[in-house]
């Protein structure tokens, strides 16, 4: 025949103690269970290189005979060819 004898629990502070501790450490990790991760998108603008948005250089107009006329149209025309690649490579860094 067997006989069973029980212990009786000790009433001390340690064992309620050690029980609210693992039901704190039981409660925070089902907590970080339960929250979602928030997902921030920041954006930040760029500005473009001074180079390409200064102002175009403007030739200056000496036009006194039909050759300076003829000179500086030709300076213009290549000022306006220059600020137009200035553009296009503004419009090349943009579309990076």
């Amino acid at each position: 025949m067997y006989h069973l004898t029980c212990k009786k629990r000790s009433t001390g502070l340690l064992g309620p103690f050690l029980r609210l501790l693992t039901g704190a450490v039981l409660l925070a990790l089902l907590a970080a269970c339960g929250t979602n991760p928030t997902i921030r998108t920041e954006y930040v603008r760029e500005k473009p290189p001074v180079a390409l948005i200064s102002d175009c250089p403007v030739p200056v107009m000496q036009a006194s005979t039909n050759s300076e006329i003829a000179t500086t149209l030709l300076t213009y025309v290549g000022a306006l060819r220059g600020c137009n690649q200035d553009k296009a490579d503004l419009r090349k860094w943009v579309g990076e």
